[in-house]
């Protein structure tokens, strides 16, 4: 179709590199930071439906509502209503505390979305999708810019000679995986945050 031909010119760009993806219903999300845009297109015929603009988009999730949850001028995640077209809402909530957002990604249950924090932070924050309230935080604040020490409770997602692109992942059991880039390694830890 003419637009799957052309989502792969983009892809030709060096600024349109893909900074997140996610699937809600008939919809996929494609987030690209360099060209400041989320190309919405439908899943099943790969027309576009939407080209949104998004101050650096990366990081998008869907929770269990059908929201898209979005990093976007690389320190605000907030949650958005997706509508019958493929447009968002203004933002529902927003969350706060964070020092440099990199990855999301929404629990199964549809209670928790989890926040890789890199910057100073180099840790895994837990938010309620209703309240936006911390839940938890997984990781030693300043992770490996603080101490070399290897352990299962620090996290290396960014440094000064930029980011490591961390990811989180859950299983269906809310036990989830946290890709710890800069040590090249994915770590996995059980619902309640043990390694």
């Amino acid at each position: 179709s003419t637009a799957a031909s052309t989502t792969f010119a983009f892809q030709n760009s060096a600024t349109s590199t893909i900074t997140g993806l996610a699937v809600q219903g008939n919809y996929l999300f494609i987030a690209r930071a360099g060209t400041n845009n989320l190309l919405v297109l439908n899943k099943n015929t790969g027309a576009s439906a939407q080209t949104l603009t998004y101050t650096s988009p990366v990081g998008v999730s869907v929770d269990t509502s059908s929201n898209l949850w979005m990093i976007t001028s690389g320190t605000t995640v907030s949650k958005y209503t997706v509508n019958g077209s493929g447009a968002l809402s203004a933002p529902t909530l927003t969350l706060t505390g964070l020092s440099y957002p990199m990855a999301t990604q929404v629990s199964p249950d549809g209670t928790t979305v989890a926040v890789c924090d890199g910057g100073l932070r180099q840790q895994v924050k837990f938010f309620n999708t209703t309240t936006g309230i911390l839940t938890h935080t997984l990781g030693l604040s300043g992770g490996y810019y603080t101490d070399a020490t290897v352990s299962d409770n620090k996290f290396y997602f960014s440094d000064f000679r930029g980011d490591r692109l961390p990811f989180i992942a859950y299983q269906a059991d809310n036990s989830y995986w946290v890709c710890d880039a800069g040590n090249y390694r994915v770590m996995h830890y059980s619902s309640g945050h043990t390694f």
